[in-house]
Formats: C-alpha cells, structure tokens, sequence
C-alpha cells in the first residue's frame, strides 16, 4: 500500500509498504491508489499534467514503470525543475531526444546528413550562492574514474586543450574546482541522447534514416562519418564523451579487430568558437545591446514581480553583500599597482545570461579570460545589484538535482525567476542586430558545412555533433527567427536534418529577410546563390527538441505540419545573409565617445 503526506517544506514524501520513505517529486496535490502485491517493489509513475506544450512521463530512475500496472498519478508537477516545463525521465529537468517523423509531403526522401547541436547535460552552479559548497554537490560530481570511462569513448585532439573551466582555485585560493561541472546526472542524460540517436541512425531504418550511421564507432572513425566539435570547457567536452558513450557504447574487447575507437573532439580556441555567442567578450555592441535591456520597461516590471517574493529578494541581497566583498578585494589588489588578476569563468551560461557581473574593474567576468597589470584602481566600488539571471542560474541548478533551496526560497520563486530571465532574453532574441551578431556565425558554418559534406570528396561525412551550451542554442534559434520564448533545458538540441529529395516536388526557393537591414549583414551575391557545391535535389528542415521550426524568412518552405523542408539554396543563402560580413567592424561601439575636455 502507498501512504503519502505533505512535510514542512512543502515535500511530498510517501512510504511502500513500510519500506524507507523517499522523496520523490515537488507536487501541488497528489492521489493515493493501492498497488497489487505484484507491484510492491515499489513500482511507480507519476505523470505530469499542464506542465508545458508537452506533458511528460516522469518516472524516477531507481524505479521500474509497466504501462499494465498500476500508476501513481500527479495532477501538478511543479516546474522547479524543469527549464521549460519539457522534463525528462525523472532526473532533473533534461528533455529526452526524439527525432521527428519523415518528411509528409515527400515520401521517397532519404536522409543523407544530420547536424546536432546539443545543450549540456546538469551541472553544478556557476557561480554558487553563498550557502553554497562543494561538499553538498560532492555525491554528483564526475570522479577521476568516470573521466577516464568518458575518455575511451572521445577524446580531444590533439591532447589536453586549454579549457576555461579547469581552474582549481580563485586568485584568494578559494577551491572552485566544482563550479560549473558536469553532474553525473548530466552524464546520464547525455548518455541517454546518445542511445536515442544510434536507435534513430544506426539500429533501424525508422524517419527514413536508412542506418546512416556505421554500426561501430570503429568504422566511423575510418569513415570519417562522425564528427565532434566542443567549446572549451570541461562540461561540454565531457557530455560529448557521454555522448559518444551511448551513440557507441561499449563492447567486448576483441583484441586488435575491436569494433571501439576513440572519436576525436575538435575543441577550438574560445575566440574562434561561433558556438560562444559573444567569444571573448570581444563583441563590445552585443554587450551595449545587452545592457540596453537592464532599461526596458517588460524586463525591468518581470524582474522587479520577482524581486517582491521575499524568498528571492533575500537571496539576491546574500549575494550581493558576496559581489561587493570580492569587488573589494580586487580593489585591494588593485592598489598595490603591480599584482596581475587573472579572470576566468566557465563560458557559455555566463556570457549570454550575464552570470557575472561587471567588477571594480571594469572588466566583465563572463566568457574571458584577462591577465593584465592593474595600475589605477577605480576610486567607487560597483554597486550594481545581481541581475535575475545571476540568482536564478544557481537556484536551477540546486532545483534540477533536488537539493536543499536557501530558505523561503520555493519552487514557485524558482519559475518567477526564471520567467524574468526569459523576458530579458525573449527581448534580446528579437532584436535583429543582436540576433545576427550573436548567431550568424553559427548559422552560416552550419550551412557551409551541408555543401561541404556533399562535395565529391565527403560524402562519406553523415554526422556532425556540437557540444555547446544555452547561449549557444538560444543565438542559433534567435538568428533563425525562432526562438521559442523560454529558456533550453539541459540537453536540449538543435537538429538541421538534410534530406536528398527524388521523384519529389522540391521545395521553393526562398529568400533573406530582416537581416538585409541589419548593419554590417552580407548581401548574398549571384555566384553564391548558384553555389556549384549544391545539389539541387537537396533540402534542409530545423527541429528544436524534436519540433520541426518555421524558418523565418524561407519562403517557400513546406509546412511543418508537412515536414518543414525548404531547398538547400534558401536554406544557405540565408545563412549568408545573416551573418555580418565584416563582423569586426559590426562588433564596434556605437555609443557617444565620451569628451577629453
């Protein structure tokens, strides 16, 4: 029999049988039903309803769900743990990959190309609260053990590229080695994608894929059919091995014929990765169009809403007081004029969500690394409060992994927060100039990299995986015209599927739009649109999370309820066409300079 009852903390806890209670979900009210003695070993779902778009099943990984048995039902899940209200299967807020069906309107097209770019997997906080501490997260942070498993899956190459994330301890010795990390949650979730994508492209012939992929990753490595590319840092490099782990898990070894290889992950200098929407903070527009969002009237009413829960407001005021000690810190370090201050930070959430603030400095502390000699210390301390998105980025991340939140902090404040991270990022998503400056880059290598593949020479090229982060995925769906409005959950993905269309209509030609009055975007010239290196019978469908998108701008585009296809040529002439073609000279200020006098 199944016993409930609500604890002070608003947990619900339920005890089997008189086994060990356990907790299992946050709820708003909940159904108790008898088991049959068959279904005493705890057997149990709960299904979650209005959540979002898509309701999900939820079922705890420690236990077993039959459809045929009887079922723990839920009405309301709260979305404390869930990014966007899409969760996955019972472990923090991850969104299971699905492929989407084949094309409607064309059925004899045959899948030739897939490119993925994923969202890692849960994490430790960035920048943890101050109640935060290693030794809370210590039972979900990845061993030396499981990083040398990961490594015989992928591996970069070459060897021991210079991440942004390894750091051990601050400039004041503070052990902050396990901010940012990949959770062994996260390595689950990651594993799990990469399972669900060898059922999609290895194990059947289902959504017209025809077993793309080569069935070991032996054979892919000699093939050259998969690639990988990771930013630089420790977490998306680490989900792509676990990636790799359930795209080609393990088998027995079989001496010198053994089907394993490792997989080679490309990992580029982070002032080269177009997967980071503002490298280096080098970009000094995106961060004025940033900052012009801390005046707009709906981002400034959502954030001050979640501001009067008092929950939040403590918070926000904790960390605070943490910021304005550290800031002077640096100002005494500053003031004696020769000590060098090395910044460096996790990369990706930070630079798109503002995570760290401006310090005494002047120097923002997001995707950057600085090492410079500090000779004038600024004579004011910043006094600047802690954005939305720096108190909801950790409280996300204690929500996802089910530990303790800060006092009179609910799951309630968690979606209020959240909700004010989104309204400042729905606005930036739809400012052209910051969409094209932030995911033009992306887009376009994307786009060339379909044309390459197709040359003569590559087409033994079938899968290209991309291990970034939210900035990543939210730049990418901004600059395509589709952002959804709420924020990636982890493992979220990108898939631009390319399909070889025969005996078909083939989709209309489209055509750019916004981006043609965007400064500094490129204005598609006759010989790239008639591309020699694109085959006419090919056509390209985005999908986000599984969801087929409506490119904005691709007229001609077959409708998503149809597929989504739209030709390979609109598809890449509008990459071109967003992407500024000098994006130095886009990158440059376009404030007032201030006077000498």
């Amino acid at each position: 029999r199944v016993a409930s009852f609500r604890d002070s903390d608003g947990l619900v806890r339920r005890v089997f049988d008189g086994d060990t209670e356990t907790h299992l979900t946050r709820i708003d009210e909940c159904t108790c039903v008898p088991f049959p003695p068959a279904a005493m070993r705890a057997r149990l779902g709960f299904v979650a309803a209005g959540v979002g778009a898509t309701s999900s099943l939820l079922v705890p990984s420690s236990f077993v769900f039959t459809e045929s048995e009887s079922t723990f039902r839920v009405r309301e899940t709260s979305r404390a743990g869930a990014t966007s209200g899409e969760t996955a299967e019972g472990h923090g807020a991850a969104v299971v990959f699905a492929p989407a069906p084949p094309p409607k309107t064309h059925p004899n097209a045959k899948l030739v190309f897939v490119q993925v770019l994923t969202r890692h997997g849960d994490r430790t906080s960035i920048n943890p609260l101050p109640s935060e501490s290693k030794q809370q997260w210590r039972g979900f942070l990845l061993d030396d053990s499981a990083d040398a498993h990961l490594a015989k899956f992928a591996a970069p190459s070459p060897v021991n590229p210079k991440l942004l994330d390894t750091r051990r301890t601050d400039m004041y010795g503070t052990d902050t080695s396990w901010h940012g990390q990949l959770t062994t949650q996260g390595e689950a979730q990651l594993r799990a994608t990469g399972a669900s994508i060898r059922k999609w492209l290895v194990e059947s012939d289902a959504h017209g894929a025809r077993s793309l992929l080569p069935v070991s990753s032996r054979l892919a490595f000699e093939q050259g059919a998969v690639t990988i590319r990771a930013t630089a840092c420790r977490r998306t490099v680490q989900s792509a091995q676990a990636l790799v782990s359930g795209l080609y898990p393990s088998e027995p070894e079989t001496g010198e014929d053994s089907s394993q290889a490792t997989l080679p992950i490309q990992v580029r200098d982070r002032f080269k990765e177009s997967m980071f929407p503002n490298p280096g903070m080098a970009c000094v527009r995106q961060t004025e169009l940033i900052r012009s969002l801390d005046s707009d009237q709906s981002v400034v009413g959502a954030e001050q809403i979640a501001w009067q829960r008092r929950g939040l407001a403590d918070v926000r005021a904790l960390v605070h007081l943490r910021n304005l000690e550290r800031r002077q810190r640096e100002r005494a370090a500053a003031t004696l004029g020769t000590r060098s201050v090395t910044i460096e930070s996790a990369a990706g959430e930070a630079s798109v969500a503002s995570v760290a603030e401006t310090g005494v400095l002047g120097i923002a502390t997001g995707d950057r690394r600085v090492s410079k000699p500090i000779r004038k210390p600024s004579k004011q301390i910043n006094q600047r409060l802690p954005s939305a998105t720096s108190v909801w980025e950790p409280l996300q991340a204690l929500a996802n992994h089910r530990l303790t939140l800060p006092m009179r902090v609910t799951p309630d404040d968690v979606t209020a927060i959240r909700a004010a991270a989104e309204t400042r990022y729905v606005n930036r998503a739809t400012n052209r100039e910051g969409a094209s400056l932030a995911g033009g880059r992306l887009l376009e290598e994307l786009a060339e990299e379909i044309l390459t593949a197709h040359s003569t020479k590559n087409k033994q090229h079938k899968l290209s995986i991309y291990s970034g982060h939210d900035s990543s995925i939210l730049a990418l769906l901004a600059v395509l015209g589709a952002f959804p409005g709420r924020w990636p959950p982890v493992a979220s993905t990108v898939v631009v599927e390319t399909w070889e269309v025969l005996g078909d209509k083939q989709p209309r030609h489209g055509r750019v739009h916004w981006s043609e009055q965007t400064l500094g975007a490129r204005q598609v010239t006759s010989d790239e649109t008639a591309d020699s290196r694109d085959p006419s019978n090919l056509a390209v469908r985005v999908l986000f999370n599984g969801e087929v998108l409506t490119l904005d701008g691709c007229v001609g585009q077959d409708s998503v309820l149809d597929g989504g296809l739209v030709s390979l040529s609109a598809f890449v002439e509008m990459a071109r066409a967003r992407n500024p073609e000098d994006y130095a000279k886009a990158c440059e200020s376009v404030a007032p300079k201030k006077s000498k006098l």
